[in-house]
């Protein structure tokens, strides 16, 4: 997109460590590392400093706003109790 090659071996590294630690906290482990290109070089971002600042922007956004956020997107574990639930039910 910018001319720049990326060590995509070193991305991948990465992105694996962050998918195992997502686990640890409930999470679901995911990409959007593209999303996030995209939206820094079409803001005008081009260092790494701008990837990681959007990270930081996005963790204390998080952080800040858990109650919103919480509603917004629920948990993976609370909607697998649902799921559970309602498949129990229906048995």
């Amino acid at each position: 997109m910018v001319g720049d090659r990326g060590g995509a071996s070193q991305e991948c590294v990465a992105q694996g460590v962050a998918n195992v630690a997502t686990g640890f906290f409930g999470g679901m482990g995911g990409c959007a590392m593209i999303g996030q290109s995209m939206i820094n070089v079409n803001s005008g971002g081009r260092t790494r400093f701008a990837a990681v600042a959007s990270a930081l922007f996005l963790l204390l956004f998080i952080y800040f706003h858990q109650d919103t956020v919480d509603l917004l997107f629920p948990s993976p574990l609370r909607c697998r109790r649902r799921l559970s639930s309602i498949a129990s039910q229906m048995l």
